[in-house]
């Protein structure tokens, strides 16, 4: 019998601890050949700093083409195509829509879209702040005075600390 991995849209939930996981996933997609799945990987190795550029020819040779060179110049923001935008658009949310918002609205909307990237088991989503975690956060931000997280494995850490990043 064959073994099979099943990766699709819009449920991808990348959990990875180094750039050379990512790396390695970048590599799994082309293998897999799941062009939107390579498109999710690169905006992640993007999001760890690294600087992302394509060149189309080295010397008289074209290095990459088809989908996957749509693919890159997609994710680097130099073509549009509106098949990725619908992916992607269940993927991510554009927090910059909420930047004039009042301090507290921000956070709700900040809360509301977070548990999109948690994991989702039997109907429900793991983590969802609760309102004591929103004000929390909020207490926070306004803060005249630098805050230390003490508790390890607290809701501070599971919630708090990955809405703050």
């Amino acid at each position: 019998t064959e073994s099979k991995v099943v990766v699709y849209f819009p449920d991808y939930l990348l959990l990875v601890s180094s750039r050379q996981q990512l790396i390695n996933l970048l590599d799994y997609a082309v293998y897999i050949r799941n062009v939107s799945f390579f498109i999710l990987v690169l905006f992640m190795l993007e999001r760890t700093s690294m600087k992302l550029r394509y060149e189309e020819r080295k010397d008289k040779v074209v290095q990459i083409t088809g989908p996957w060179k749509d693919a890159i110049l997609y994710m680097l923001g130099n073509s549009q195509n509106s098949r990725y935008d619908s992916i992607f658009k269940k993927q991510f949310f554009d927090i910059n829509q909420y930047k004039n918002l009042p301090l507290r609205e921000f956070i709700d909307k900040l809360c509301e879209n977070f548990p999109r990237y948690q994991r989702f088991v039997d109907g429900e989503y793991q983590i969802v702040p609760r309102e004591k975690q929103k004000r929390f956060l909020e207490r926070i931000i306004c803060g005249e005075e630098c805050f230390h997280f003490s508790e390890v494995g607290s809701g501070k850490t599971k919630v708090i600390m990955p809405l703050l990043c």
